[in-house]
């Protein structure tokens, strides 16, 4: 995790995609993953799938949007279209 806050630091590649978050396991079990679209499969490693939201919000089905995974942490974002309806982006 040094190494890559060091990366971050010195205008290294970012491989987290812009992420603005992260959740752990308890993805499964939490409310994150409610409004949670799965941008690739490989980025659902605790199989939650895509979870947009019953109603929209800023005009998004979608509060966060995952940009990578690494190890058991999934990288997230607030969702490109929420921010473009009036929601914060955090």
């Amino acid at each position: 995790m040094a190494a890559g806050a060091l990366n971050a630091v010195n205008r290294g590649h970012d491989w987290s995609n812009g992420t603005t978050g992260w959740d752990g396991a308890d993805l499964r079990t939490n409310n994150h993953r409610f409004g949670l679209n799965i941008a690739d499969s490989s980025h659902d490693i605790y199989n939650v799938g895509d979870r947009p939201l019953q109603t929209s919000r800023n005009g998004s089905n979608y509060l966060r949007q995952t940009t990578a995974a690494q190890g058991g942490t999934v990288f997230m974002r607030i969702h490109p279209d929420f921010v473009g309806g009036g929601g914060r982006s955090y």
